[in-house]
């Protein structure tokens, strides 16, 4: 381990606390009534207020990404500090399933469902039930999962947020949503029958539509609903396209790509069928090959252009996947661009006399009315990295880490 490891070994732990201290005890984290336990979706320091995707007033996403990493940090830690958060925040989540429709909402009083929302929620209520022997949150994650594998698409894809009409639409589909591997995958560990089926389906989608150069389109269509799409969403980069009618109109998320890294290399660890680690090294040559100069990727990607803005949470997830290549393949390159990307995420997280700003970290750097707002999911992103990075770093498995930090 170099000098420079060590020193920013040192570092990562305190900038861990701030993020932390901002999620626990900003205005991002709601104290109050029906909404106690659940998150916001980012701060405008401009405006001083908050906002919340998805038309509620808290967000899924951000809430169950909260309760995963408490969980992991009081674990990294041996500690207790988040407990009554974390409690909470389990509590809000189950409150968000719709019993009726046997479906989740994204969030209170929204009426969208986002299957990659509700995915999260149920990874973040397996750990809990993990690391709290709580069976309450296993039976709630386990109905979640039932419920994405009924409107999971024959070929394997899961379509994209939506808001609610009484059934799901099984077009558009998002790239992102291969993350749902790893909630396949988690549900099969916990004896939900067929969950493994789905996780391979999802892979085999996901194989059979990268692209030759080892990237992903943003949304994937069908013929029927394509030139819908194309008249509706507009033929401007944003539009959810059919890749067939034309490559002008396509563009990629970082997510998509960060978040197939990581679900191969997931699916490779449990089957070792190697079809997964090669589309993981595939993606990833991808993305070696478009990280801006700050090691972060840009926030959009056209045929022959990228954004201005940049992007921290997928970017954050390249050091969890890196990390498995780095313990697989043994090369330092992986634990290198790791430790380039911490470097740069450490450097955006906010200082400021405001506590809804201080500790936090950006979503979209650079972006010229986003880049300044603080981003609730993107510094749980961080979080999530720099622990795993963490304890890459002190060369300790994730169950032996040692360390403990006074509770406050």
């Amino acid at each position: 381990m170099t000098d420079k490891d060590l020193t920013l070994k040192e570092l990562l732990i305190p900038a861990i606390d701030k993020g932390m201290n901002w999620l626990v005890n900003s205005d991002i984290y709601q104290k109050d009534g029906k909404e106690t336990g659940g998150l916001k979706s980012k701060y405008d320091p401009k405006i001083k207020k908050y906002e919340t995707w998805a038309g509620g007033t808290t967000e899924a996403l951000c809430t169950s990404g909260f309760v995963e990493i408490a969980l992991l940090y009081n674990q990294t830690f041996k500690t207790n500090k988040y407990e009554k958060e974390i409690n909470q925040s389990v509590e809000h989540l189950k409150g968000l399933w719709n019993k009726k429709d046997k479906i989740m909402w994204a969030g209170l009083n929204s009426k969208s469902v986002y299957p990659l929302w509700a995915g999260q929620s149920a990874n973040a209520l397996y750990l809990h039930s993990k690391l709290y022997k709580n069976n309450e949150s296993k039976d709630m994650a386990n109905q979640i999962v039932e419920w994405l594998m009924r409107i999971q698409n024959e070929d394997g894809s899961i379509p994209r947020d939506q808001e609610w009409s009484g059934k799901i639409r099984k077009h558009p589909v998002a790239s992102w949503n291969t993350w749902l591997i790893t909630t396949f995958l988690e549900a099969e560990r916990n004896g939900v029958k067929n969950a493994g089926k789905s996780a391979d389906k999802l892979g085999n989608w996901m194989i059979t539509n990268q692209n030759s150069d080892g990237s992903f389109y943003y949304n994937y269509n069908s013929w029927k609903s394509a030139w819908r799409n194309i008249r509706d969403l507009g033929n401007n980069g944003y539009g959810s396209i059919f890749k067939s009618i034309s490559t002008k109109t396509l563009w990629k998320h970082p997510t998509s790509q960060s978040h197939s890294l990581y679900s191969a290399l997931k699916l490779h660890e449990k089957t070792k069928d190697t079809k997964y680690l090669k589309s993981a090294l595939k993606v990833h040559e991808w993305i070696d090959n478009n990280l801006s100069v700050n090691h972060l990727f840009f926030e959009k990607y056209w045929l022959k252009k990228h954004s201005v803005q940049e992007d921290v949470y997928p970017t954050a997830i390249v050091i969890l996947a890196n990390n498995y290549l780095y313990q697989l393949k043994k090369e330092d390159k992986y634990l290198n661009q790791s430790i380039q990307i911490a470097e740069t995420i450490l450097k955006s997280q906010f200082r400021s006399d405001d506590k809804n700003m201080n500790g936090a970290f950006p979503g979209v750097p650079l972006h010229p009315t986003e880049g300044y707002k603080t981003y609730a999911w993107d510094t749980i992103g961080a979080i999530k990295s720099m622990n795993e990075l963490y304890k890459i770093l002190i060369g300790k498995n994730s169950h032996d880490v040692g360390v403990k930090v006074e509770d406050n």
